[in-house]
């Protein structure tokens, strides 16, 4: 995909300072709230390569929906249309802006694909490329139509993820800064906690908790920036942002249980230690079977979340078994890093 809003890193900073100098927006951005409709398996596809669903024939088949998201009975079917009319309004360089799609997507308006985010196959189906948000050029005459939504998705969820808005491209531009400052700001925090904590590892010569804060902190920067949405003007690479979010999420509960297993380390901490063990040998096996094609990066989170909550739960045991033996600073610590982002 190739982003509407190219920007450099040196200006973002210049941007974001312009985004909180201007008041109200030239157009406020309208929401999508109402008239979705949904209608699943793939439309056929005529001589020509425009799906017939988009002609407007068989108006009874299209079912009700109040946001285009997994639809009820979906019964293992990856397929799915949606389709809803657009607003009028004001409008300058009009976008159509979406959070996140699951999987991937063609958009389709008067019979024209005006976007496509993904490769389908002759059978409607493809494989998983990111994560995005999504703004997709409306042509000056678009108010009243309605727009088409082609998507494939084999992962939990199908369909759009998030706000649907429309908004005019400058005004997207300085609304995805606004929204990504807290994040970049925290990520600025935990890079620097991060550096400070790998120049005290060095110096140090006994227990190496400071190469456990630091792995922490680092994940957790790389976590924020790569999950935040000016990510995406930075590099226009979501995949490789989409990995970069997921190996650092998978380290986090390896830097936690190496960090308490030094911290009790005088008391012979077996559980923690298999704790760590288990999440690195996760990380790197779905990281590896995810870049090697053997399946797909989203399928390898749920595995993850139940590991993980496993993980949680067993360390929780052991540490209220051994807080009392934990220094205040230490006591502190662990409470921050409990709260995985």
């Amino acid at each position: 995909m190739q982003t509407l809003f190219p920007v450099k890193a040196g200006s973002l900073i210049l941007l974001i300072l312009l985004g909180f100098l201007v008041s109200q927006p030239a157009s406020a951005a309208v929401d999508l709230e109402e008239g979705w409709e949904y209608r699943w398996r793939d439309s056929p596809f005529s001589t020509e390569g425009i799906p017939e669903w988009v002609q407007g024939g068989e108006p009874e088949q299209w079912q009700a929906i109040g946001f285009p998201s997994n639809p009820p009975g979906r019964d293992g079917r990856e397929q799915v249309w949606y389709r809803v009319t657009l607003p009028d309004g004001e409008w300058q360089e009009p976008a159509l802006y979406i959070l996140s799609v699951d999987l991937i997507v063609q958009v389709w308006l008067d019979g024209e694909n005006i976007y496509q985010y993904g490769t389908f196959d002759d059978q409607g189906r493809g494989r998983f490329e990111g994560w995005p948000w999504h703004a997709i050029p409306l042509p000056e005459d678009f108010e009243g139509k309605t727009v088409y939504f082609r998507i494939f998705s084999d992962y939990t969820d199908i369909g759009l993820w998030g706000e649907v808005s429309i908004m005019n491209r400058p005004d997207l531009t300085l609304f995805i800064l606004k929204n990504s400052l807290e994040a970049l700001v925290i990520a600025g925090f935990s890079a620097l906690i991060a550096l400070l904590s790998l120049i005290f590892a060095l110096l140090q010569t006994e227990k190496k908790s400071f190469g456990s804060i630091a792995l922490f902190s680092l994940s957790s920067a790389l976590l924020l920036l790569s999950e935040s949405q000016v990510s995406q003007l930075l590099w226009n690479a979501p995949l490789a942002w989409d990995y970069l979010a997921a190996g650092s999420y998978y380290m986090l509960p390896v830097a936690m249980a190496l960090l308490l297993e030094q911290w009790f380390a005088d008391h012979r901490p077996w559980l923690t230690n298999l704790v760590w063990k288990i999440h690195l040998f996760y990380a790197i096996g779905a990281i590896g079977a995810a870049l090697t094609g053997v399946v797909d990066l989203p399928s390898t989170l749920p595995t993850f979340d139940a590991l993980l909550l496993a993980s949680l739960l067993t360390i929780t045991v052991v540490v209220v078994r051994r807080f009392r033996h934990l220094r205040i600073e230490q006591q502190v610590m662990l409470a921050r890093e409990q709260r995985l982002p």
